[in-house]
């Protein structure tokens, strides 16, 4: 494949990429045209909330901290930040923002990129299953300038407005099964890497993404029951998924572990 051919595949989506920044910028103008290191979308409730917890992981680096606890918050007790909204996902990725200007600048850039990160996530995944441009792109664009997005933007909801992440599970899911080994590769790797960034993004939406992958799954079953098609169909699927899943699996155990049983677990107050 030549470079111009490979360029050609990236036009589109990054020619999306800039019209949905731009889209953003629009929503955020004022933060951005005053001062975007101090002000903020206010410095109450869970803006403020969200500006420590990306804040942590630039600090936590820097003094040999703990990513997933500090005591700095709610002291004496602490904090997991694995069993709450964290957004380590974010935070870390972002640390040499916070180092270069502050976590409220950080927090600025977050709510920034939320909208064209969904955008070409959704495109790339349209992009898979559809044929018509005009069908990905008007779907691309409504999916990350929703209701949803936009009203949990508003309130620096960063778990649930950053949903970039879940066309990726979708896309890596469907090239993992493909029969072509290239992008069968290539899909495995994509849905280990979307899955555990999901994960420490948004616990609460990666648990969504498995109810409803059941539910797909289990459709997809009684179909393969009515045609006659289990045993391939399910077995070839199974083996496909079952090193990228597995892989996911282990790197997400301890993390899930400590979530759910570490100090200030989601169990109780350890």
């Amino acid at each position: 494949m030549t470079r111009r051919v490979e360029w050609r595949q990236w036009r589109e989506p990054v020619g999306l990429f800039v019209i949905a920044l731009i889209g953003s910028a629009a929503l955020w103008g004022r933060l951005w045209v005053t001062s975007p290191t101090t002000r903020g979308v206010c410095g109450c409730g869970d803006p403020s909330l969200f500006q420590w917890f990306l804040a942590w992981p630039a600090h936590a680096i820097t003094t040999g901290h703990s990513l997933f606890f500090s005591r700095d918050l709610f002291h004496p007790a602490g904090i997991n930040l694995l069993a709450n909204t964290s957004v380590l996902g974010l935070g870390v990725p972002l640390a040499p923002v916070t180092w270069l200007g502050g976590p409220v600048l950080t927090e600025n850039v977050a709510l920034l990129l939320a909208v064209p990160v969904a955008v070409v996530g959704m495109y790339l995944f349209l992009r898979r299953v559809s044929t018509s441009r005009l069908a990905r792109v008007v779907f691309a664009l409504f999916y990350g300038f929703s209701p949803y997005v936009v009203s949990s933007l508003t309130e620096t909801h960063l778990m649930t407005a950053w949903i970039g992440f879940l066309p990726l599970i979708a896309l890596g899911f469907a090239d993992a099964t493909a029969a072509e080994p290239r992008r069968a590769r290539r899909g495995k790797v994509l849905l280990v890497a979307a899955l555990v960034m999901q994960f420490f993004v948004s616990t609460e939406l990666l648990l969504l993404v498995a109810i409803v992958a059941a539910i797909v799954l289990g459709l997809l079953a009684i179909g393969w029951a009515i045609a006659r098609e289990v045993p391939s169909r399910a077995l070839g699927m199974a083996r496909q998924l079952a090193t990228p899943l597995l892989t996911a699996g282990v790197l997400l155990v301890v993390p899930a572990a400590y979530a759910l049983y570490g100090p200030r677990s989601l169990t109780g107050s350890g």
